[in-house]
């Protein structure tokens, strides 16, 4: 918790800067519990990359189907990602849970 805030705005700030150096695209993907992946919503990331790059595709991989309940939640978010952006979203959903 101490530095948490230090580390997401960190990815963001990251991720912000792809884009500023050329990169066509970056990605967010779910992870929870793991010492690599400190991301439990994609995305939220992704909203947030939306509305603070212009130009750089924006892939959310990891939405977990089985797991939301409606699955429409994800559509709905992904939905509102891809109109905040521009039609910059590019939605990967994985299969199980596991």
């Amino acid at each position: 918790p101490v530095y948490g805030h230090e580390l997401y705005n960190r990815f963001l700030d990251e991720l912000i800067y792809a884009e500023e150096i050329g990169f066509d695209g970056v990605c967010v993907n779910e992870h929870h519990q793991s010492a690599y992946g400190h991301m439990p919503s994609p995305n939220l990331m992704g909203s947030i990359l939306a509305r603070q790059t212009k130009r750089v595709k924006i892939a959310v991989i990891g939405n977990a189907l089985p797991f939301y309940d409606p699955p429409t939640r994800v559509a709905e978010e992904f939905a509102m990602i891809d109109v905040i952006s521009g039609g910059r979203l590019i939605a990967g959903m994985v299969v199980g849970g596991g």
